[in-house]
């Protein structure tokens, strides 16, 4: 959000020279797009990239453990890993569905590691474009006996993913388990 006020201040400002120099209302507007668009391009990069390196920190972290000992060290990791996702919380004014993506991140990792209490929070509020943590979100719905709400999370999650056979074939396994047998063919058939 704040990426795009800047990038129509610079264009509004390609737009206020080209007035000068022109001295016409219509000659500003192809200055304010190329502009805007640029300046657009280049904040959204900084940002990502600034994500991506705390991302990429903690996916080192995660890396390292399957090498640990104990159960009690890898919880702990996993926890100083979510802690590290966190700081990406800075950036989130920055870009839209910033912190929906880091929720996502977030509540993938709580759910992997079947704290399911602190995962449905930050599942709930996740990006609906990743498909595998709304499905977690649906899933965790599912085992909490929420099946009218589990329908609606699956139902937005294949709106905007329906490519994903894996995502199709849950939603119907769990209609399955839910004794709606035919529900669960008519969405296979989807």
């Amino acid at each position: 959000m704040i990426n795009l006020i800047l990038s129509i201040f610079i264009g509004a400002a390609a737009w206020g020279l080209s007035l000068l120099v022109f001295d016409s209302t219509w000659t500003g507007i192809i200055p304010f797009l190329i502009f805007f668009l640029l300046a657009m391009f280049i904040l959204n990069r900084r940002t990502s990239a600034k994500v991506m390196a705390i991302v990429n920190s903690a996916n080192q972290m995660m890396v390292n453990l399957q090498k640990l000992p104990s159960e009690q060290a890898r919880l702990n990791l996993c926890d100083k890993c979510i802690d590290t996702l966190k700081e990406g919380y800075a950036y989130q004014h920055y870009s839209f569905f910033l912190k929906q993506q880091i929720n996502s991140q977030i509540g993938t990792l709580y759910y992997a590691m079947n704290r399911t209490k602190e995962a449905e929070p930050y599942l709930r509020d996740s990006f609906v474009r990743q498909w595998e943590s709304s499905c977690m979100y649906a899933c965790l719905l599912y085992k909490n006996g929420k099946y009218d709400e589990m329908v609606m999370q699956f139902e937005k999650t294949v709106k905007f993913t329906n490519n994903k056979p894996l995502l199709w074939n849950i939603y119907a396994w769990c209609l399955m388990k839910n004794k709606k047998r035919d529900d669960a063919i008519a969405v296979l058939n989807r």
